[in-house]
């Protein structure tokens, strides 16, 4: 009879927790592939739903003074989001209020949808500070020893930008609609945004024995809002009034941006 050969505790401990990865990696794959296919076979409710129902949203920019906008709000009696649309656009016709923008655009239900017109302004953000050259060659190329101050200060280089940044001038919109078929509602979340470019403020100046240099900062200014709201097809909804410019750049307050949404739903045919 052969005896067996002893195996050290080290190996033997070492062998078992091999397998026992081995073993824990193969179950950790099957439940990857079953979640896998669990997840393939039953698709996210909502997320991947494809319907027949195109929606297309409208967002009207009317702005009026204050004082109006308050006297058609003010009372007890609250007056609806159709019946101010409507009373809006008898101040168009008369010239009481003024169309800022109207957006329109179209999606399926459930799928965000983006829309630009926009300028696309680039400027620099950040620069390399004012030089001194280090050393002066004459016009052979070689070096010139001592050189005097005022001839490296007339070979002194402006500050040069390094980063740019680029800001969208115009109106921008971003909408989400989500149709609840129960109701018949739909949900609009809504990011619109319009942006003025207002000129420059000068940030430093710069001025070199030969040349000088401005650097200046663009001003802008914007209206923008962010909300969700809840509406029936076809029918106007106030989402927001907002403080337009004046003539020199800043709020005003005597007036106000009424921006109204609207969905409207299309079926495909």
């Amino acid at each position: 009879m052969k005896r067996m050969k002893r195996i050290p505790m080290c190996v033997a401990a070492v062998a078992a927790l091999t397998f026992w990865q081995v073993s824990m990696a193969q179950e950790a794959d099957n439940s990857a592939k079953d979640a896998g296919r669990s997840l393939i076979s039953k698709p996210v409710e909502g997320k991947d739903k494809v319907t027949d129902n195109k929606i297309r949203i409208q967002l009207e920019y009317i702005e009026l003074p204050t004082s109006k906008m308050l006297d058609l709000l003010y009372g007890d009696k609250v007056m609806g989001d159709v019946a101010l649309r409507t009373k809006l656009q008898e101040m168009l016709k008369n010239g009481e209020a003024q169309l800022v923008d109207a957006q329109v655009i179209s999606t399926l239900d459930g799928k965000e949808a983006r829309m630009k017109s926009v300028e696309e302004f680039s400027y620099p953000t950040e620069y390399e500070p004012a030089e001194l050259p280090s050393s002066v060659r004459c016009g052979t190329g070689l070096p010139v020893v001592n050189p005097s101050e005022e001839a490296i200060a007339g070979l002194s280089i402006p500050p040069t930008p390094t980063a740019f940044e680029t800001r969208d001038i115009g109106s921008t919109v971003v909408v989400n609609p989500s149709l609840n078929e129960d109701t018949g509602s739909i949900l609009i979340k809504l990011a619109p945004k319009i942006v003025y470019h207002l000129g420059f403020e000068s940030y430093l100046d710069w001025k070199g024995k030969k040349s000088e240099m401005q650097i200046k900062m663009p001003i802008f200014y914007s209206l923008r809002f962010r909300t969700s709201v809840v509406v029936k097809p076809s029918k106007y909804c106030l989402v927001a009034a907002l403080s337009p410019k004046n003539d020199k750049g800043f709020s005003d307050f005597k007036r106000k941006v009424c921006v109204f949404v609207k969905a409207d739903l299309i079926p495909v045919k």
